[in-house]
């Protein structure tokens, strides 16, 4: 008799076990959603990282000297205008 008992199962537990597929595919579900998720976001600060890998003042110089170019350029072809005086002006800001 003591077999018996047991072997028996409550309703709950027959419950869980038929429900267990259910969950099975439903974990697998949430832990591929984190995985996208996870590589999202690793994906991103990523594209933060270059982003922001050159510092400030690093890219002003490399504008300035661009400018400095382009008003050479131009005052070779007549042009009497500044470039340069204009992006210096938008780094202060």
């Amino acid at each position: 008799m003591a077999a018996e008992i047991t072997k028996q199962r409550s309703p709950g537990e027959l419950e869980l076990e038929n429900k267990l597929p259910q969950l099975s595919a439903m974990e697998s579900a949430i832990h591929g959603e984190m995985d996208r998720i996870s590589q999202a976001l690793t994906r991103r600060v990523k594209q933060l990282a270059e982003r922001y890998a050159t510092p400030l003042p690093k890219l002003a110089a490399e504008v300035d000297l661009l400018a400095a170019h382009v008003d050479a350029h131009l005052k070779k072809k007549g042009f009497n205008g500044s470039v340069a005086g204009n992006n210096a002006d938008k780094q202060r800001v």
